[in-house]
């Protein structure tokens, strides 16, 4: 009896082993020819003849070398459950660190001695991972201590095959592996390196998808519209995704997979013949397939990824609306949703993409795609969007026909919470629009979301700080009868910091937050007493003042307010200025630069604080300010720098 457990390691490869199968469906010519996912292998071919052909998709970073663990896994399931195959195949989008060999092995002039050598290098190192006897009788190889395995396996490959000095069978118990299938089976196996990143990979898959459509089904598509091979090509690949989770939760003995989903090119006409049903269901199968596609944080936040998302995204919106006389809300886009028989896995995803696509009426174009992926902020100027994810990547989208800036400037004149002169402010939703409009007449919008819930365990293990700076803020976090001052310079932001220091406040402890905006709000998911001001414009004395005589029964007060024209040190001071200011963690923006051994009565000097009160009730000080760190891929992210000075 057999069970399907190879279930895909990673989404990415996953999503690629999709795609490659209906790469593979549209390739074939006969309508009982047909392809099955975790049908023994990836993908599988099913012939009308019989055959079969069994290819393996793997995803990786790093390049393959010829003994790596993975191709060497590969060849030994091949062998048990595929040897009957007249193909075996190996695909992956990274490179080889054995050039030589493999392109020796796919021209034909790698002899057959290293080739049945190889194969039978890849059965004894895993069939050594499964029997301890055999890993223990390697190890003591010709009485010497094993220093690296695949220099045993390669001298026992040989004295087996040229010398006949050793004996397969004391090495291996198991009656599937004989030397005389190794010449047969080396034959059938191909491998294919393509040395691409995910998204090129993925990506040329679906354009050779669409352009093979067109010529191996031309009797069938005819002139329809190039949209459509696209939604053609999702409908096949929802077939798929359905096939692969019921055939991985499959217990079946039957060799021929039989019982097995699979999807056949009968099947696949059927989904060309009748292309115009699947059209009003074409965003639903972008959603699911989009959903499926995620990938880790890094490959999401992909400009390429990104952009193509979108215009399917957009597409299927367009394709929604049209010949729609409906005025656009809420209402009538979950009544067209409806209409169309759109279907979404639960209320909370369909919820998701209205709130989308109402934004895209309102003219925020790719803007408004942006706002659902895991962004922090978006600063957005008429050429080009700067985006920051939660996790303080950054990367630009170049705007070519994505947003036109004048409909984004006009939307936050036309919802605008605040007429400055100066400024434009909006809040939606969980977001909050700020257009800061220069003399020159040109303008920069920012979009910020607001922050969701970080432990201060987390905090400190995604920026790096030491063990003993993470203990004072522990102290910080607990004290409520001390107050903080946190000094932030250039760019930096403290909203991450006083979110991480709130989490850990005790639950026993009453804490009120006043917060400039959505922006400087803590996360939803906090719970705490929140009050907003708008930190816009206005003199801040006599609002402090009430705020003061309110919070004062409060264990705990939190500002988090990043507006510098209107909140300095002596807005600090205003606060702090009396005996019974306790419990306070307050941000304010700082000149101070040289503070590698500045003493906590340096920096309360340097700040020019005129009221004793003020100077007796801060108890720490932490600078805070950003830096960029190297990723192990050499890629960067920012993160926070933090020091904490206390009074001694």
């Amino acid at each position: 009896m057999t069970r399907n457990t190879d279930v895909p390691g990673t989404i990415a490869g996953y999503h690629k082993q999709v795609y490659m199968a209906c790469l593979t469906l549209v390739e074939l010519k006969n309508d009982n020819d047909s392809i099955g996912i975790e049908c023994g292998a990836d993908v599988r071919t099913f012939y009308e003849d019989g055959s079969k052909k069994s290819c393996e998709v793997k995803f990786y970073k790093d390049n393959f070398s010829k003994y790596s663990q993975e191709i060497m896994k590969t060849i030994y399931n091949f062998y048990i459950n595929s040897n009957n195959d007249k193909e075996l195949i190996f695909t992956t989008n990274v490179g080889n660190t054995d050039k030589e060999f493999f392109d020796g092995w796919k021209e034909g002039s790698l002899c057959n001695f290293e080739k049945k050598r190889y194969i039978l290098h890849a059965l004894i190192k895993l069939e050594e991972t499964k029997d301890d006897k055999l890993k223990k009788k390697l190890e003591n190889y010709n009485g010497k201590p094993v220093e690296n395995m695949n220099n045993v396996i390669e001298n026992l490959t040989v004295a087996i095959l040229k010398h006949k000095s050793e004996k397969l069978e004391d090495y291996i118990n198991n009656s599937h592996i004989t030397l005389d299938k190794l010449l047969d089976f080396s034959n059938k196996l191909n491998f294919n390196f393509e040395d691409k990143d995910k998204e090129t990979s993925i990506g040329e898959i679906k354009e050779r998808i669409v352009n093979t459509l067109k010529t191996n089904f031309k009797d069938f598509t005819g002139q329809i519209e190039e949209k459509m091979y696209r939604v053609i090509m999702y409908k096949t690949a929802m077939l798929f995704y359905d096939s692969t989770i019921t055939n991985s939760l499959q217990i079946y003995n039957d060799g021929e997979y039989k019982k097995y989903v699979k999807v056949s090119v009968k099947d696949l006409k059927e989904i060309i013949i009748n292309y115009e049903k699947y059209i009003d269901r074409y965003s639903e199968d972008i959603l699911l397939t989009r959903l499926i596609e995620v990938f880790d944080e890094k490959e999401v936040m992909n400009i390429k990824t990104i952009l193509n998302n979108f215009k399917d995204d957009y597409e299927a919106y367009e394709s929604l609306l049209k010949n729609s006389s409906l005025e656009i809300n809420s209402t009538t886009i979950k009544y067209l949703f409806k209409e169309k028989n759109i279907k979404f896995i639960s209320s909370a995803e369909r919820d998701v993409k209205v709130e989308r696509y109402k934004r895209y009426h309102q003219g925020l174009g790719l803007i408004g795609f942006l706002m659902d992926l895991d962004i922090s902020s978006l600063n957005i100027s008429k050429d080009k969007v700067r985006v920051t994810t939660f996790y303080n990547r950054q990367f630009t989208i170049t705007n070519i026909d994505h947003y036109v800036f004048s409909k984004l400037s006009y939307y936050l004149k036309d919802k605008s919470v605040d007429n400055d002169e100066i400024y434009k402010y909006v809040i939606k939703g969980h977001f909050s629009f700020l257009e800061i409009i220069y003399s020159h007449g040109s303008g920069i919008i920012d979009v910020y979301k607001q922050e969701r819930s970080l432990s201060l365990v987390d905090y400190v293990e995604f920026n790096g700080i030491n063990n003993e700076t993470y203990g004072k803020l522990q102290e910080i976090s607990s004290n409520a009868k001390q107050n903080t001052l946190i000094l932030y310079s250039g760019n930096a932001r403290s909203i991450k910091l006083i979110n991480a220091l709130a989490y850990e406040i005790p639950e026993k402890q009453t804490v009120f937050i006043v917060a400039e905006d959505v922006q400087s709000k803590l996360s939803s998911e906090f719970g705490r007493s929140i009050v907003e001001i708008n930190s816009l414009s206005g003199d801040f004395s006599e609002k402090f003042e009430l705020l003061n005589e309110f919070t004062k029964n409060f264990d705990r007060k939190i500002y988090i307010i990043h507006n510098y024209e209107y909140f300095q040190i002596p807005q600090v001071e205003n606060i702090l200025s009396n005996t019974t200011a306790k419990g306070f963690i307050i941000p304010a923006k700082t000149s101070i630069k040289n503070i590698t051994n500045i003493t906590f009565e340096q920096v309360i000097e340097q700040l020019n604080l005129t009221n004793s009160y003020t100077k007796e009730n801060i108890d720490h000080i932490i600078f805070l300010n950003r830096n960029k760190k190297l990723n192990e891929d050499a890629s960067s992210r920012i993160i926070d720098f933090v020091k904490v000075i206390s009074k001694t």
